[in-house]
């Protein structure tokens, strides 16, 4: 189910920062809605999770809409409104919710953050890991933060780690990403990968620096020069 923006309502005066932002945008920080792929209804709590400027005066908020009840794979979801800040007071000017489904266990991130803009455009980098059977993977879904509104590129790995037990026979890994300014014009942004491997029973770990290249396709996000990382990942 598609959900319009929501009409903005008069200025508030309030004082600065993320939790007065988030009382403009969010009266109500709960939210029920159908899930994702027609798994639903269900019952979202809203967290804000990262202020992102646009402009000078203008900022993105982004909410994490969290499911309490979630199953391990259930995701959350994200929500974005762009805001008008004059001295001590916000203003909404729009909202989207339900921009991205992100996240496991009912969580739609464990962290925010701006990342390289992409097509002259802020992003949102929305991160959250997932374990399962001893092997965590950390995935960034990347939110283009145009003037018209929020919009999903796509994700990227952003971590991975294998525990010693979940495997008698493979290498074990871990290693986190970096997102920085592309190297090439063509690209969108680069990721540098910094970690480690090991062969099954041995404590000997190789170091390994590795950086994946993305281009935006049609508007999607491809990787034009994959790092090739443990654990299957591009």
């Amino acid at each position: 189910m598609t959900h319009p923006p929501l009409a903005a309502p008069a200025e508030v005066r309030a004082p600065t920062g993320l939790a007065a932002a988030f009382a403009v945008a969010y009266p109500s920080a709960e939210r029920t809605v159908d899930g994702q792929h027609g798994r639903g209804p269900v019952h979202l709590s809203l967290r804000p999770k990262a202020l992102i400027p646009l402009d000078k005066d203008r900022f993105a908020l982004i909410a994490g809409e969290d499911d309490p009840l979630g199953g391990h794979a259930d995701p959350g979801a994200v929500s974005v409104a762009y805001l008008q800040r004059d001295h001590a007071r916000w203003r909404l000017v729009r909202r989207w919710d339900e921009v991205a489904w992100t996240g496991d266990s009912g969580r739609a991130a464990d962290t925010v953050r701006p990342g390289p803009a992409v097509d002259g455009n802020p992003v949102a980098v929305v991160s959250a890991s997932y374990i399962g059977q001893g092997q965590e993977t950390t995935t960034g879904w990347l939110l283009a933060l145009e003037r018209e509104g929020p919009r999903l590129l796509g994700s990227v790995p952003m971590g991975g780690y294998l525990e010693p037990n979940a495997c008698d026979d493979c290498d074990l890994y871990s290693y986190r990403g970096s997102l920085a300014a592309s190297r090439n014009p063509a690209d969108a942004f680069s990721i540098r990968y910094r970690g480690w491997t090991s062969p099954p029973d041995s404590s000997t770990k190789t170091p390994f620096d590795r950086r994946a290249d993305y281009a935006l396709q049609d508007g999607a996000l491809v990787v034009r020069s994959p790092a090739s990382l443990p654990g299957g990942q591009p």
